[in-house]
Formats: C-alpha cells, sequence, structure tokens
C-alpha cells in the first residue's frame, strides 16, 4: 500500500516513522510510505514529486494548517488525479474527502457549490461511533474517518501506530497485523501535571501530589493537552519546574479551544486551591475560548473576570528556530503576532513575550524529510517569571504606593 502522509506536526511525524518501522518487522513490503512536513516553501522540483506521489497513492492524509500556497496548490492538483482514499484533516482539503463509500459528496448540502459543513460532519461522526461498529460500509468508514481524526488530534507514538494499523487492514489488505485499538483521547478540560501528563479527576488528588502552601501566590497555567501540531510538554514542564519554585501552580490543560466553553475551567480556576489565582498564564494561541474554527469569546472573557487577576501570555513561535529568531529583525512572524499577540491581548493579555522556539532541524534521509521540537529559551523564560511576581507584587500594593507611566507617541 502506498501511502502518503502530508502534516504540519512534527511530533506526528516522528511518531509515524516509528510506527512504520514497527510495521515494516512484521510485514517488511505492507507498506510504501511517503512524507512530507508541510510547513516551509518547497522547491518547485519538490512540488512536482509531491503532487506526483498524491497522485499515485493508494491513501493520502492531508493535514495543511498554516501551510504554504505553493504547498496547498501541489497538494490540491495531486489531490485531483488521486484515485485512492484521501482523509483530510481539519479545513484541509474537506471537500475531497473519500474513506471507502463516505465522501464528501454524502455530506453536501443542497447547494453543490458549499463545502461540507463542519456542523454537519460531527453530527454524522457522532452517529457513526456506535453504528459503525456492528455494521459494514458507508458507516464502518465513517467510524473510521473519526477514528483517525481522534488518532491524530493526540498524535502520541500509541495513536499514530493504531492509526497505521486501522489504514492497513481495512484499506491496505493487510489483514495479518494487530487489530487497532481505541483511539486514547485526552479530556477537555482537566488539572495535568505538565512534565509526566499525568491527569487529576479530583482536587483531591492533585493536592497530594502538590501540596498547598498558603505563603505562596496561586497562578493559574493553560496549556494544550494534546501534542497537535507542535508537541509543547517538554517547554511545558520547564515553565511549570520554574513557577511552582516561588508559586503554587493550578496545571489546567484543555483539549481545545471549544473545551474552555464549558464552566469547568471556572471551577477548576477557581475552586481547586483555597486562594482565588493571583495571576493566569496561558501559552495556547488565538482568543482564550476561540480557535480558528470560532467559539464563544465572552465564555474566556467571564472567566478572566471572574478571577480578576493579571493574565500573562508566553508565546511559542512553531514556524521559527531559535537561530533564526535571533539573528531576525522581525522577530516573530506575522502569523503568529496574530495568532498569539494580538488576538490574545484582546481579551487583556498582558507580556506576549516568546519563551520558545523550534530546535535546529534534524534530517531523516530515510524518508526526505526534516524534523524539529519546540525548545525553551531560556533567557525569556527567566524574564516571564521575573514578570509574573512584580505583576502579584504590584497587584498585592497599596494603590498610594502604585505608580504609572503614560507613554504617549508624537
Amino acid at each position: 500500500m502506498k501511502l502518503t502522509f502530508i502534516s504540519v506536526s512534527s511530533p506526528a511525524i516522528q511518531c509515524l516513522i516509528k510506527a512504520e518501522e514497527a510495521v515494516g518487522e512484521v510485514m517488511p513490503d505492507a507498506l510504501k510510505l511517503k512524507i512530507y512536513y508541510a510547513v516551509s516553501e518547497y522547491a518547485v522540483l519538490k512540488n512536482r514529486q509531491l503532487t506526483g506521489d498524491i497522485g499515485e497513492s493508494d491513501f493520502v492524509f492531508v493535514d495543511l494548517m498554516g501551510s504554504p500556497v505553493s504547498t496547498i496548490k501541489a497538494v490540491s492538483d495531486g489531490l485531483e488525479n488521486c484515485t485512492g482514499h484521501i482523509v483530510p484533516y481539519g479545513n484541509s482539503a474537506r471537500e475531497h474527502l473519500r474513506l471507502g463509500a463516505f465522501t464528501a459528496a454524502s455530506m453536501q448540502s443542497k447547494n453543490p457549490d458549499k463545502k461540507p459543513d463542519m456542523a454537519a460532519m460531527q453530527k454524522m461522526q457522532n452517529m457513526s461511533e456506535a453504528m459503525g461498529k456492528v455494521m459494514p460500509g458507508k458507516m464502518r468508514d465513517m467510524r473510521n474517518y473519526t477514528q483517525i481524526c481522534k488518532y491524530f488530534f493526540v498524535a502520541d507514538y500509541e495513536n499514530i501506530y493504531n492509526m497505521l494499523l486501522l489504514i492497513l487492514r481495512d484499506y491496505g489488505g493487510v489483514k495479518n497485523l494487530p487489530k487497532p485499538a481505541e483511539a486514547r483521547e485526552v479530556p477537555d478540560v482537566s488539572l495535568c501535571d505538565p512534565e509526566s501528563m499525568r491527569y487529576f479527576e479530583a482536587s483531591r488528588a492533585f493536592l497530594k501530589a502538590f501540596p498547598y502552601d498558603k505563603d505562596k501566590p496561586v497562578i493559574a497555567l493553560l496549556f494544550y493537552g494534546h501534542i497537535y501540531p507542535m508537541d509543547y510538554s517538554g517547554a511545558m514542564s520547564a515553565i511549570h519546574k520554574r513557577l511552582l519554585a516561588f508559586s503554587n501552580v493550578i496545571p489546567i490543560a484543555v483539549g481545545g479551544s471549544a473545551a474552555l466553553e464549558s464552566s469547568k475551567v471556572d471551577e477548576i480556576v477557581l475552586n481547586t486551591l483555597p486562594d482565588k489565582p493571583d495571576l493566569i498564564v496561558n501559552t495556547m494561541s488565538f482568543r482564550l475560548s476561540a480557535g480558528p474554527m470560532g467559539g464563544n469569546v465572552k465564555a474566556g472573557t467571564n472567566m478572566l473576570q471572574k478571577t480578576d487577576a493579571p493574565y500573562l501570555h508566553p508565546v511559542f513561535m512553531s514556524r521559527r528556530t531559535i537561530e533564526e529568531w535571533e539573528n531576525s529583525v522581525q522577530g516573530s512572524t506575522a502569523s503568529e503576532v496574530l495568532i498569539s499577540v494580538m488576538l490574545p491581548e484582546f481579551d487583556g493579555a498582558l507580556e506576549t513575550i516568546p519563551v520558545g522556539a523550534k530546535s535546529a532541524p534534524r534530517f531523516n534521509e530515510k524518508y526526505d524529510v526534516v524534523i524539529d521540537e519546540i525548545e525553551i529559551i531560556d533567557e525569556r523564560l527567566a524574564r516571564l517569571c521575573d514578570k509574573a511576581k512584580k505583576y502579584i507584587a504590584l497587584s498585592k500594593k497599596p494603590v498610594s504606593d502604585q505608580k504609572i507611566a503614560i507613554i504617549c507617541y508624537n
């Protein structure tokens, strides 16, 4: 089976490489894998190769969030000529969806020019969850599509390995492989230790692991509970450790912007510890409760108003290496400024300090693909912690002792 995998997620690609090697030990000739890391511009010849590989594939997985225009066009050209299965993730090429009997056309509205609606897709996916286990054909394919998206959302090795098993068994005719396990999912919102990614169902278990110190301030730390499109867990662990040195930290893992619309965020932020947070630190992009697919902006701002604490927003740069950032006059890219500086500032975010960026890329010769990960910028993290201490101290000062500087631009 020829599988072409196009993604902007470096962790998913790294896990896919390991998963392919594991499958190859059992079935050496079962899979011919082509991988494209679609975050940067390709040369003309590479784009032609991408288009050709897609057109010749039995199965194509497409994830193009934030990809260059030239890459998107090369993928689109290839998909037009592809007769195999096509699984788009998110908004990427939804009109080309084709997995067995489940196609984009089956979800088409009465208006033939309108792309498949995300709400309609979600409704059909929910319906297929139970029915797809016992019914062959379209319902099974719908369920498999949902499973593939769930595998990819968390994108750890366990999920990517099982995703590969499902694809090979059900669409590659390779039956002599283990039956894939159900996708491992993460809670929508939960207390979570960023170092071990251990989730806590109750405050009691969390306080046993992280005892409360009444002499220290309280900081609520919000971060992504999944590793798409980048794995921030190592960087989040470094931030968590540094904040723990001088505060009680409420670490809250969030499964997506929609999860923030629930009252559970308010409950965790306000009720986990005896005292309300003195500071909120949010490392997620976009508005606090609205992502690239939209959301309820008021849910996030309401939570911030209830907390009534300074709101800091450290930034992870997923499009530049630390060296590129240090040597650039511009600093962050325009898209990173938009989603990680401008939009958070609409919610009242302060100190949008870059604290992490991509590591120096590593080239995988076998798959002709570059791999990278997020690393902490130590000096910037120290500055973030210094700012956190000062904002907490300022909030506790009597108004008569506070000073205000007004800067005017002529």
